[in-house]
């Protein structure tokens, strides 16, 4: 949407502004690669309208860094045995979510509770772990998960007595907040293969022991979570491997990389294989007598009849990487309101996406006007 709105600019033989640039980056959700290549001599402009926003009447002015790491276990796949009665366990309909944005709301994350109901379940018995996949994108809270284990025949009224329990304790505190999650177990037929038992118990400590969600709320902006983490998921990859990917967030580099080392010793206690942080961008901080910000509420105003709210975010935005490439270019960040994204059921408000295009236009048009 953001994009359609620059695009429109350029095109528009009506609008009143200056000389006028459109940036498109790519893999923002990704790892902002392309944003990580801007150099400043591609950016020739003095202000930056970042048409990225979740909330409209809202200009965001700061954002959190990030760090993606990758904690990787090679695991030997072994026969399934024969005498275990195999079931297949599924998490579906949790809310999801953006990881930060929506990261103190306080939804759950599939990743944790399957690591959960595995430690429960290995408390009570025996069982061999044949499929464990919760999770996708680093920068979305988990939603779903799949699990396939084996137990002895013996063990079903035991395995039966435990998931109850289980899902009777995460619905009662999860009732606010994921009214339609649902936690089911069939019987399945025997895999071929199941991960050696030492490799799973290790990952499977790991994930439950690691933090996810808030790890600091700033003492600079009432209500900003300043540190957090995403316990983004855990998958079984070619070659024998199962990854565990977080991504941490913060709006001070110390504490992003405190906590980035925090996640790195636990895995190096449980024995990861290789573990990997990459993919790294500073945060935004925020400049709360900008010109262009002065300027962009005024046009709000002006237009709407209505002061905007003005904040910084938990949630990372291009801006850090773009303002280390031009520290001098002041900036801002706005758009229509979208709901539920990284999840689903996301969408887009139509009539606020007028309303940040008439913002785009109004602002452009006072910046030209200013420079005669």
């Amino acid at each position: 949407m953001g994009l359609a709105i620059a695009l429109a600019a350029v095109i528009e033989p009506s609008l009143q502004c200056g000389p006028l640039e459109a940036l498109a980056t790519v893999d923002e959700e990704t790892g902002l690669t392309g944003a990580s290549n801007i150099e400043a001599d591609m950016l020739v402009g003095d202000y930056l309208l970042n048409l990225d926003e979740e909330e409209d009447g809202v200009i965001t002015m700061g954002c959190a860094g990030g760090l993606v790491s990758l904690f990787k276990f090679n695991y030997k796949p072994e026969p399934a045995p024969k005498d275990r009665t195999y079931f297949e366990i599924k998490f579906e309909h949790l809310h999801g979510g953006h990881s930060g944005a929506d990261i103190h709301m306080g939804f759950a994350t599939t990743t944790k509770l399957s690591s959960r109901l595995l430690w429960n379940i290995g408390e009570e018995m025996d069982y061999v772990l044949a499929k464990i996949d919760a999770g996708n994108l680093h920068n979305a809270i988990a939603h779903a998960a799949t699990l396939v284990i084996g137990i002895k025949p013996e063990d079903k009224e035991k395995l039966s007595v435990v998931l109850n329990t289980f899902i009777a304790e995460v619905k009662n505190e999860y009732k606010r907040t994921e009214p339609k999650m649902e936690i089911t177990c069939n019987s399945v037929d025997a895999p071929e293969t199941i991960i050696d038992t030492d490799t799973a118990r290790r990952v499977v400590n790991a994930v439950y022991v690691a933090p996810h969600g808030i790890d600091a709320m700033s003492m600079e902006i009432p209500g900003l979570v300043e540190t957090s983490t995403n316990l983004a998921s855990v998958k079984m990859r070619p070659g024998n491997q199962i990854v565990v990917e977080m991504f941490h967030r913060s709006s001070l580099e110390s504490g992003k990389y405190d906590l980035t080392h925090r996640c790195e010793a636990i895995f190096r206690m449980a024995g990861a294989n290789e573990i990997i942080s990459e993919g790294g961008y500073q945060g935004w901080e925020p400049i709360s007598d900008s010109h262009l910000l002065s300027v962009a509420k005024d046009s709000w105003e002006k237009l709407f009849g209505v002061r905007p709210e003005v904040r910084a975010i938990h949630a990372g935005l291009e801006c850090g990487l773009f303002l280390k490439a031009r520290p001098d270019m002041e900036m801002i960040s706005f758009g229509p309101t979208l709901r539920d994204v990284h999840s689903p059921a996301e969408r887009c408000h139509i009539p606020a996406v007028e309303k940040a295009w008439k913002q785009v236009q109004n602002i452009l048009k006072v910046i030209a006007e200013e420079s005669k």
